[in-house]
C-alpha cells in the first residue's frame, strides 16, 4: 500500500514538471500558501472567475497527467 503512495507521489513530482511555472505558481498560492482566488487574481492580473476557471481546468489537466 505505501509502495502505490510512493508511486502516485512520483508521478505528482514529474506531472507538476510539466505545467507551466505559471501553473505552478498558481498551484503554489493556493494550496500552499492558502490564497484566496480573489487573492490570486490579483497577482495575476485576472478576475476571480479566470482564476477558479483556470483553477479547475489545472486541476483536471493534473489528474490526467497522473493517470498516464
Amino acid at each position: 500500500m505505501q509502495k502505490a503512495h510512493v508511486e502516485k507521489r512520483i508521478s505528482l513530482e514529474q506531472a507538476l514538471r510539466i505545467l507551466s511555472p505559471s501553473e505552478r505558481q498558481m498551484l503554489y498560492l493556493k494550496f500552499y500558501w492558502e490564497r484566496t482566488d480573489k487573492e490570486i487574481a490579483r497577482i495575476f492580473g485576472v478576475t476571480r472567475q479566470a482564476v477558479t476557471k483556470s483553477k479547475i481546468n489545472l486541476l483536471i489537466k493534473l489528474k490526467s497527467l497522473m493517470d498516464c
